[in-house]
């Protein structure tokens, strides 16, 4: 047994705090006043308050603040802030380890939980490192990135914005679904006088989302059902759409491969950095990753202005890669 608890015990660093046991009528109070006062910057993968038994009975323990590394129970150094409230509500404060970093596995937070209660996501990149991707995974991404790169291009030539979108099915290594932007289009294509006006929406993130439902309809649906006109008119790549689910179908069907959930699994690649709009939508179709290319200073929801997949109360997340990318080769002529 306790060669058990030594093993699980390496995976996890741990920092000292100060800790008291609390009223648990006074834990909101408390959690609102030292969220205040001694804010857990550093140590945000960390719960503020845990439940234990002691003697069958349950008991609240919240975290005072950080302590100093060579703190003992003897020598508490409290903050004049964190003292006062200490004295208020009259808190006994000891010693507690946590851990110093955010879980990357489930043994790893299984070993953190022995000290105190961490939170943890399964497909979140969360550490301050960046992750790294093997020469194959590496190979892969260039080769499915390019893809995007076409799609930026075909976007550029058509007068679009240069920014192209690709879904992934890793497994199969199988494109699932291309698009670019298609912000800006014609009422009267092909004609001479065209009026051209722009919708707010059809970033090629969302197009491709469209594409894949259209690609399922065909992939997954048990009785026939041909794509709706508007959809099919507007988008203009339905033979493309059912050419990629057949080739797919077949695929799954030699394999043995079942029906994802959404996207599942499933790799993004867009040559520029989703907005929040886009970047919430690649949540809920609960994407394995993302790989984008330049940044978006603007609007960016990956990194450059927010970092929507670190926000912790999201029921999903996925790992975000940046490939380098200028804007000139999204411009090449095709």
């Amino acid at each position: 047994m306790v060669a058990s608890l030594s093993y699980r015990c390496v995976l996890c660093v741990t920092v000292p705090v100060l800790a008291a046991s609390i009223n648990p009528k006074l834990a909101s109070t408390l959690v609102r006043d030292l969220g205040t006062k001694a804010p857990l910057t550093s140590l945000a993968h960390v719960k503020r308050i845990r439940k234990i038994k002691t003697e069958g009975k349950e008991e609240l323990r919240i975290i005072l603040c950080l302590a100093d590394g060579d703190v003992t129970s003897d020598t508490l150094d409290i903050p004049n802030d964190v003292a006062d409230i200490v004295e208020k509500h009259a808190l006994v404060p000891s010693v507690a380890q946590v851990s110093a970093h955010p879980a990357s596995n489930q043994k790893e937070w299984e070993a953190q939980c022995l000290h105190w209660p961490t939170a943890f996501h399964p497909n979140a990149c969360i550490r301050g490192s960046k992750l790294e991707l093997d020469e194959a995974e590496s190979k892969t991404a260039r080769k499915f990135m390019k893809e995007a790169i076409h799609q930026a291009r075909l976007a550029h030539s058509s007068g679009q914005l240069a920014n192209g979108a690709v879904i992934v099915d890793p497994f199969l290594s199988t494109v699932i679904a291309r698009g670019h932007d298609q912000c800006t289009f014609s009422l009267q294509p092909g004609e001479g006088n065209e009026t051209r006006i722009r919708h707010p929406l059809r970033h090629a993130v969302m197009e491709v989302i469209g594409m894949a439902a259209d690609r399922d309809r065909l992939l997954f649906l048990s009785n026939e059902r041909t794509l709706c006109t508007p959809c099919s008119e507007e988008r203009s790549e339905s033979d493309a759409v059912a050419e990629l689910a057949s080739a797919e179908k077949k695929a799954r069907v030699d394999q043995a491969i079942p029906r994802p959930y959404l996207w599942t699994g499933f790799d993004a690649y867009v040559t520029r950095e989703p907005c929040a709009m886009c970047a919430m939508a690649l949540v809920h179709q609960r994407v394995r990753r993302v790989f984008f290319g330049i940044p978006n200073t603007l609007r960016g929801a990956l990194g450059s202005k927010y970092r929507l997949q670190g926000i912790r109360s999201l029921n999903h997340h996925y790992t975000v890669f940046q490939v380098s990318i200028s804007e000139s080769e999204l411009m090449e002529p095709l």
